[in-house]
């Protein structure tokens, strides 16, 4: 029998991933694993090439994007019941 002690989700929040969550969601639960949801924040503010880069505080925007993200993650996980 298959032995899972560790899940990781990659979300983008989309549709898509959400579904992706309701899995592992139920694959976690049914093994007793320990599930990891990741979502990465892509910011590059030292790209002169890329205006949408250009911030006055991109450590403060860094910080909220982050906390955004994290939020969400608990938010979703919390609307499954884990």
């Amino acid at each position: 029998m298959l032995n899972i002690d560790r899940l990781v989700l990659a979300t983008d929040f989309s549709k898509c991933s959400d579904h992706a969550l309701d899995h592992a969601v139920y694959l976690a639960d049914e093994h007793g694993a320990d599930l990891h949801v990741l979502h990465v924040v892509a910011f590059n503010p030292d790209n002169p090439h890329d205006p949408s880069q250009h911030v006055r505080d991109p450590e403060d925007l860094y910080t909220r994007l982050a906390e955004a993200a994290r939020d969400r993650i608990a938010d979703l996980l919390e609307m499954r019941g884990n």
